[in-house]
């Protein structure tokens, strides 16, 4: 399909990604992000309708995955607006957080059986310890302050990194972020 076939730009016009417009960066095309949202929706889909005798309301699912699938393939087609650019450069804030919920409606259903008992064996293999066993051995408040105020970190600094590709023009380096 020629609309999934990623045409970078030319190392040389990269100044030229700088004075252009939004809208004008994805005329017709996919971005890589549209690309790899479509397949996960359609390998999630896959999965669904290989067990949808088990999962309840999985007409509603394959309905969502069917819509978020036409939905990032006709993108490209919509005319270019402020509105289409930004819903199309966004697309993915709304996508990928409906598809992380969705997981949790799924995952018990396909899998019943929980890995934690696997995963606890690794970490004790692999280590020789129970890791939160050992760590609570220095654990103190300051310390539990910091760690959650980092981890708090992890989601808002990709969205501040993502607005600042933005806002500087650098489409490109948006695209793969």
């Amino acid at each position: 399909m020629a609309i999934f076939r990623y045409k970078p730009l030319n190392h040389y016009d990269f100044e030229n990604t700088m004075t252009m417009k939004a809208d004008e960066f994805y005329v017709k095309r996919l971005r890589s992000a549209d690309s790899i949202i479509i397949i996960y929706q359609l390998l999630m889909l896959i999965l669904i309708l290989l067990n949808y005798t088990r999962i309840a309301h999985h007409t509603a699912f394959i309905t969502l995955h069917l819509g978020a699938v036409l939905f990032l393939l006709l993108m490209p087609r919509w005319p270019a607006n402020k509105g289409t650019t930004l819903m199309r450069f966004w697309s993915p804030l709304l996508v990928v957080p409906l598809n992380f919920s969705e997981l949790h409606f799924l995952v018990h259903t396909l899998r019943p059986n929980d890995m934690d008992t696997l995963l606890i064996k690794i970490d004790q293999a692999l280590l020789g310890v129970h890791p939160t066993i050992w760590l609570e051995k220095i654990t103190f408040p300051l310390l539990t302050e910091y760690s959650q105020i980092v981890y708090s970190t992890f989601y808002f600094l990709p969205l501040i990194l993502a607005f600042l590709l933005y806002r500087n023009r650098r489409y490109e380096e948006f695209d793969f972020f």
